[in-house]
């Protein structure tokens, strides 16, 4: 880059800024007036400290990066990019260690998956064997990274009883990555979190810019949910929720690529790579194996070859089949006693009972899952805002929300319509992973004869919402000032990341 170059960069970014002055200067005062808000509401006397300012500080200073770094809509998936990564690497640093739900579990999981375990085995009817220093990470849970103890990694042999070995072993490459990196780099092992959380938000970030790259409609809804608070917040942990959320939002927006594509331009080779985004979602969290049907909505006159729609009936039936398979296997893993399975005692819950309870009364059963989709919508929304282990959370920010992500669904405006079949289809098939997902937590984590369903956090429903925007929007007026719209739209989008982070550091470092 010659001096010219700089010379320009330096002018347009003097333009933006005098132009987008009022936008910063009120960003400035919502993170002021919002901390000071929620510092009221829980009470708390050192706003001041110090750890407060560098926060708010950071926050502040990239907030004001990706309000500027916004110039058009060409170039919404760079600037996506960046709101993932830099308030991603700000969530992952705030938050405390293990914090995030079922973090410890997911720790031990990337840490066997770091030594090339990627099917654990169970030793002696025990428990699975990791490394000393996996325990002793567990004992600072709560506490803040700059707080923690700084030991050299302990490679000493310890026991664990539970690893998340239900869960495939693709969802914890980017976290065993980081992991092994402190581990060859010889540094201190509360280095294995962080490093490990770096690496799922870079998987978030990368796959989000390309998520909203290769589609030419639909880029505000996509990089709205990327950029959701609860999308982040698990991006920036350690738990397989990252690659399950972005791996399904990057086959949704795949899926509206070929939708957008010519007569005769969709090859075989884009098909393959469509089913197997759905393959990494779906053996991740088996009820998102139903985005698959996606490509029974896609116009046969898309299709290079006419036989190709044909087979794409059996490559769906293909994954069903390892969808059930592998929820089988999963059931019939050899069983230890642990906090997970002494639940299940405790609360009887039996799938074989719950199999009869359910034929018995299928009626009710199905009177209580018709409830659960159509009287908690609120609910499950709010419980996107509840963080932690779901110890705490901003009902406010709910609220908001709802009205922010309400507007994109009901009046963005889209370059892509969909016609009637395929708006059917794709309520069909969040209607179909909604009650999927509330069947399975029915069936495996419910006592039998119970009426209501349990164990069922909101965070299993956030990739639906890249789709219902694809359902709901009619709105084709391109407006005048589109511009900043989508620029207010970006705003919107760092405002609620940031007091996602804002909420967090209020309620553990006060």
């Amino acid at each position: 880059m010659n001096k010219q170059e700089i010379k320009e960069y330096a002018n347009k970014g003097r333009e933006r800024l005098g132009s987008r002055k009022w936008i910063i200067l009120l960003f400035l005062l919502s993170i002021f007036l919002g901390t000071v808000g929620i510092t009221e509401i829980g009470e708390v006397t050192n706003l001041y400290s110090y750890k407060h300012i560098l926060v708010l500080f950071s926050i502040f200073c990239g907030g004001t990066l990706c309000i500027l770094f916004y110039s058009d809509r060409k170039h919404l998936h760079n600037l996506v990019c960046i709101i993932v990564l830099v308030f991603g690497l700000i969530n992952s640093i705030v938050t405390p260690i293990l914090d995030s739900p079922d973090e410890p579990i997911h720790f031990r999981r990337a840490e066997l998956t770091s030594r090339g375990d990627f099917f654990p085995k169970i030793i002696n009817e025990q428990g699975y064997m990791t490394i000393r220093s996996v325990i002793d990470i567990e004992n600072e849970h709560g506490k803040s990274l700059s707080s923690a103890k700084k030991e050299n990694i302990n490679y000493d042999q310890a026991q664990v009883t539970h690893v998340a070995d239900s869960n495939f072993f693709l969802g914890y490459i980017p976290q065993a990555i980081g992991i092994l990196v402190a581990k060859i780099l010889h540094l201190s092992e509360i280095w294995m979190v962080l490093l490990g959380r770096i690496m799922n938000v870079l998987l978030a970030a990368v796959i989000a810019r390309y998520a909203v790259k290769i589609v030419r409609g639909f880029k505000i809804p996509i990089m709205a949910v990327c950029c959701m608070p609860m999308a982040l917040y698990q991006a920036s942990s350690l738990s397989i929720d990252c690659t399950i959320n972005y791996f399904s939002i990057l086959t949704v927006a795949y899926f509206i690529k070929l939708y957008e594509a010519g007569e005769k331009s969709i090859s075989r080779w884009q098909i393959c790579c469509f089913l197997l985004l759905c393959f990494v979602a779906g053996i991740s969290k088996i009820t998102y194996m139903a985005l698959a049907c996606l490509i029974i909505l896609l116009p046969k006159k898309n299709f290079r070859y006419s036989k190709d729609y044909k087979y794409i009936f059996i490559a769906i039936l293909g994954m069903g089949a390892i969808a059930v398979l592998w929820y089988i296997y999963t059931l019939n893993l050899p069983k230890i006693v642990n906090e997970q399975n002494s639940y299940l005692v405790q609360n009887n819950v039996n799938i074989t009972g719950q199999v009869v309870f359910i034929m018995n009364n299928f009626i009710q059963v199905l009177h209580m899952l018709l409830r659960e989709l159509f009287a908690n919508g609120q609910q499950i929304f709010n419980g996107f805002f509840t963080f932690g282990w779901l110890s705490y959370g901003a009902p406010l920010l709910a609220y908001l929300y709802s009205l922010f992500y309400g507007s994109i669904l009901l009046l963005y405006p889209n370059t892509v319509i969909f016609n009637k079949k395929v708006r059917i289809g794709i309520v069909g098939i969040c209607v179909l992973i909604f009650i999927a997902t509330e069947i399975i937590m029915y069936l495996t984590w419910t006592g039998v004869g119970s009426l209501s369903v349990a164990g069922v956090q909101s965070r299993y429903y956030l990739p639906l919402l890249v789709l219902l925007p694809m359902a709901t929007n009619f709105n084709l007026t391109i407006a005048k000032n589109g511009k900043n719209l989508e620029l207010y739209y970006v705003t919107g989008m760092v405002f609620f990341v940031s007091f996602m982070i804002i909420t967090t550091m209020v309620h553990y470092y006060s």
